[in-house]
């Protein structure tokens, strides 16, 4: 019933839909390369993948950023021990960590970190784009996005509105997260967002592996 072309990126019901126009980023953001991490399948390590990139990326001297899209579980700010953004009265800014990678994360706006955001997909999908064009990232090598599971409404918008240059996909070795992983590849082809790297998470790696900050 529903179906997405390479060109039109859309069809419903026999109705041909035409791609939503690119989104600018916020400010004066100048930002270099966009980087989706995503997996399709939740649990698989995915928001560490992404913090481990953005240590690794600061460590060779990049100016890195990470834009946490995974609206109702976002996980960011507590990896890097990060609270609050700092007040602006114009365009948000992001928070610093400690090893200065910018992070905004819904997490970061809310009373208590616990607090649970109770919002249907397109207003969800529209706090992602907010994060990208009301967020006043000023200059980064690189901008880390931290997908939500699945290939709904905000793995839809990024790829159709956010300049992404690539995406990472993070599966774990089961087979059932693998056949939830290839939707998330198969989706990424349709939309023709190129596919950077794989990353399998193998369960038996240390724990002191996975502290970023």
């Amino acid at each position: 019933m529903f179906k997405l072309w390479g060109n039109e990126r859309g069809h419903l019901w026999g109705e041909k839909c035409s791609a939503p126009p690119k989104l600018y980023p916020g400010g004066q953001s100048k930002i270099a390369r966009v980087i989706a991490v995503m997996s399709g399948k939740g649990g698989v390590g995915k928001s560490s993948v992404t913090s481990l990139m953005a240590v690794n990326l600061r460590k060779l001297g990049y100016r890195v950023g990470i834009l946490d899209a995974d609206i109702t579980g976002p996980s960011i700010p507590k990896m890097f021990g990060v609270k609050r953004v700092p007040p602006n009265q114009g365009l948000l800014l992001p928070a610093i960590s400690q090893k200065g990678i910018k992070i905004m994360s819904l997490n970061l706006l809310l009373e208590s970190e616990d607090e649970p955001v109770i919002w249907r997909g397109p207003i969800i999908a529209g706090a992602v784009k907010q994060f990208w064009t009301d967020v006043n990232w000023g200059e980064l090598d690189y901008l880390l996005l931290d997908m939500p599971p699945g290939t709904g409404d905000v793995p839809l918008t990024v790829m159709q509105q956010i300049p992404v240059d690539g995406i990472v996909v993070v599966t774990s070795p089961q087979d059932l997260a693998v056949m939830v992983v290839k939707k998330a590849v198969r989706m990424a082809g349709i939309m023709e967002t190129p596919l950077l790297d794989m990353c399998k998470i193998w369960p038996t790696l240390p724990a002191k592996m996975w502290r970023p900050s």
